[in-house]
């Protein structure tokens, strides 16, 4: 009577189990966006001794190049791994002044990506300093996921009008986000 009474017990569990309707999941969407932000890693290294020099110079002197050259660039400009845009690189300058109102303008100045000065490179283009960016970029570099530098070579000529004295300026390099 006892494993009657269980087996009735037993079953009554089992029709209860089986007639519990599956449970279902229910399901529903949600849109999601994400804007990634450019990201420009850029970097000026000076080659040689800190500041670029052109040394003492005589007035009606040509293309001297700074003095880290020609063992190596003036500078060297690295857009790094990290870069995830294209970038357009610039260059600008100001004036030298020597503090007394005499100037030798920035365009007294040329750069280029290699050693070669006046034709027969196979680079960029050399291109006078200006005080400005100039409309469109020197280079540009391609997002790639590994550093990417570029040499730049500086020549400073000294008019025959340059007054005697110690004169300075600021050269910029900028990276700047490619315009589509």
């Amino acid at each position: 009577m006892k494993r009657l009474a269980l087996t009735g017990v037993v079953m009554a569990l089992i029709l209860v189990a089986g007639s519990v309707a599956p449970v279902t999941a229910a399901e529903g969407t949600a849109d999601a966006s994400v804007t990634v932000n450019e990201y420009i890693s850029f970097s000026v290294t000076d080659n040689g001794a800190a500041g670029l020099d052109f040394g003492s110079q005589d007035a009606n002197t040509a293309n001297v190049p700074e003095a880290a050259q020609p063992g190596s660039s003036a500078v060297t400009l690295t857009v790094g791994n990290e870069t995830n845009t294209d970038v357009e690189i610039y260059l600008k300058g100001s004036d030298f002044t020597d503090g007394g109102g005499n100037t030798i303008t920035v365009d007294n100045v040329m750069y280029d990506d290699d050693a070669v000065l006046g034709g027969g490179d196979t680079g960029l283009a050399e291109t006078a300093m200006d005080t400005d960016y100039l409309g469109s970029p020197w280079t540009t570099v391609t997002a790639s996921g590994s550093d990417q530098s570029v040499d730049v070579y500086h020549w400073l000529s000294v008019p025959s009008d340059a007054v005697a004295g110690a004169y300075t300026s600021t050269f910029t390099y900028a990276a700047v986000a490619a315009t589509p």
